[in-house]
């Protein structure tokens, strides 16, 4: 099975088992536990993709701007390596982030090309957005850095998979953004089951 087979069985099993579980619609006050914390503050990022999708819709801004995303895991790897936090890892985590966000904006733009009357009719403000999702990359580097024992875990695959579970249902996530989801929080955990 190819690995967009996976992300899609996943992404499934994701919406199935978000149906059977009640999640408070509000951010609890508190910390979350570790990898809930990271997948949250990774959905609210993911969460941003229409907004750039909408900014940069018509206009002569690619989806993929490899010199932002170069300049972005430059800045990621430098706070992270800061806050004890692997640089590479932090690095990869963000990567998948990105490739996610624009598997999501090419989404949106396919949608706006075949369905006219969704187009957005309101261009958002592209540095407002990207001051957000600078924003939520200092909050999932804080994340990765709170409980990096919880990621390093054995057990993290089966807390990752409720904590993804949880998230679908919090923020009711449909496609594009249930395989965007598992894309984005592919790598977190860095010990494997045997």
């Amino acid at each position: 099975m190819g690995v967009g087979a996976v992300i899609r069985v996943h992404a499934a099993a994701l919406a199935v088992a978000a149906g059977a579980v009640a999640v408070p619609g509000a951010a609890a006050a508190s910390p979350e536990p570790a990898p809930a914390g990271l997948v949250n503050a990774a959905v609210q990022r993911l969460l941003t993709a229409d907004a750039v999708a909408a900014a940069k819709w018509g206009t002569d801004s690619p989806v993929a701007d490899s010199a932002r995303a170069a300049h972005v895991l430059d800045a990621v790897a430098a706070q992270a390596g800061a806050r004890g936090v692997d640089p590479e890892f932090a690095r990869r985590v963000f990567r998948d982030q990105i490739d996610a966000t624009e598997a999501v904006e090419y989404a949106r733009f396919a949608q706006w090309s075949l369905h006219p009357d969704q187009r957005p009719v309101v261009r958002p403000d592209l540095s407002a957005v990207r001051t957000r999702i600078d924003q939520l990359t200092t909050r999932m580097i804080d994340e990765l850095a709170a409980d990096p024992g919880t990621l390093r875990s054995p057990g993290c695959p089966v807390l990752l998979l409720g904590a993804r579970v949880a998230a679908v249902a919090r923020y009711r996530l449909a496609p594009p953004y249930l395989e965007a989801l598992v894309r984005a929080t592919q790598g977190y955990c860095l010990a494997r089951p045997t």
